[in-house]
């Protein structure tokens, strides 16, 4: 593992944010997975290319471009 990465957990807060996420903006699984985990850590910034990220209130995506 990279020293700069820190693996967060999935527990029953996460699934229940998830669930929240899911049937408010209609979002793949994994991606209301991924949100739920960090709105529960307090991560304001999502790294991705995915745009349905956009969506989200409270978190921002940031896309590098090369």
């Amino acid at each position: 593992m990279l020293p700069y990465v820190t693996v967060l957990s999935l527990g029953e807060e996460e699934y229940s944010a998830a669930r929240e996420i899911l049937m408010r903006y209609n979002l793949k699984p994994s991606d209301v997975l991924h949100a739920a985990v960090a709105k529960n850590n307090g991560i304001k910034v999502v790294v991705t290319e995915d745009s349905e990220f956009d969506r989200l209130e409270g978190l921002e995506r940031l896309w590098l471009e090369p």
